[in-house]
């Protein structure tokens, strides 16, 4: 027991790293890509908030958009529970995750100011207060019990049980989309 809390706590530490290294990646290369880039992807987002403005974003856009997002993290990670082989790809994806979130809150706050430090700490920090600590728990729930079921030779009777947490960690995760889904549209139109 008592090695299995200290692999869970090196796990964990090993997630904040590889997490944070993402975010810090994301946010120097938003703040270093060229003028000409930072303008087309200024455009891009100005073009698509105008188009969203003019249809005006619902509740269901952003929860349905939020919801799929979380939908292609979570069997993956599940499935990357399955063997030791995919623990690389684990460590890669979450670090994937930390690198979107610090490209994107980067670049909007940098290239939309004061507007884009309000939308992003008014709709989406309440979001990350959620997402984040889910996303770092199940990478490390995936890792551990790979590595658990090495050590026990491919035993995996708590296979369904992992499955229902990765359920439930799920559930939260749209949640979470919910809040996001009823406070961005009302920051985009602010």
């Amino acid at each position: 027991r008592a090695k299995s809390l200290l692999s869970s706590i090196y796990l964990l530490i090993i997630a904040i790293i590889v997490f944070s290294t993402g975010i810090i990646l994301g946010s120097v290369t938003a703040s270093n890509i060229s003028i000409e880039e930072r303008n087309e992807l200024r455009e891009q987002l100005s073009e698509y908030i105008s188009i969203n403005s003019a249809k005006k974003l619902t509740f269901s856009d952003v929860f349905i958009c939020e919801c799929k997002n979380h939908l292609r993290f979570v069997p993956l990670i599940f499935i990357f529970s399955l063997s030791t082989v995919f623990v690389i790809p684990a460590v890669l994806m979450l670090g994937i995750r930390g690198y979107q979130l610090g490209f994107s809150v980067s670049f909007v706050c940098s290239n939309f100011g004061s507007n884009g430090i309000f939308i992003t700490l008014a709709s989406a920090i309440f979001s990350y207060l959620i997402t984040i600590p889910i996303y770092i728990m199940l990478f490390v729930l995936s890792v551990n019990y790979a590595l658990e079921s090495k050590k026990l030779k491919g035993n995996r009777t708590n296979l369904g049980s992992l499955f229902i947490l990765f359920l439930i960690a799920y559930s939260v995760l749209c949640s979470s989309a919910v809040l996001e889904g009823i406070l961005l549209p009302v920051f985009i139109d602010f």
